[in-house]
């Protein structure tokens, strides 16, 4: 999957650091962090984050 902007092109997932995971997913959480791949992931974004808030504070978890 490619996007195009400004006349350049690059490959998506971007890269990624050794120790990471992509997914390929509308929503992402851990331990309470949301994430989501672009602005067409608005609402399943806003649905999950408001859920996480209802859950609560999530136990810290430490850099490894």
């Amino acid at each position: 999957m490619t996007t195009t902007w400004s006349g350049r092109e690059r490959v998506t997932p971007p890269p990624l650091l050794p120790c990471s995971n992509w997914k390929d997913s509308a929503v992402v959480t851990d331990q309470g962090l949301v994430t989501s791949r672009n602005p067409g992931d608005l609402d399943a974004f806003c649905d999950k984050l408001a859920e996480e808030i209802r859950e609560g504070r999530h136990d810290k978890r430490a850099a490894a």
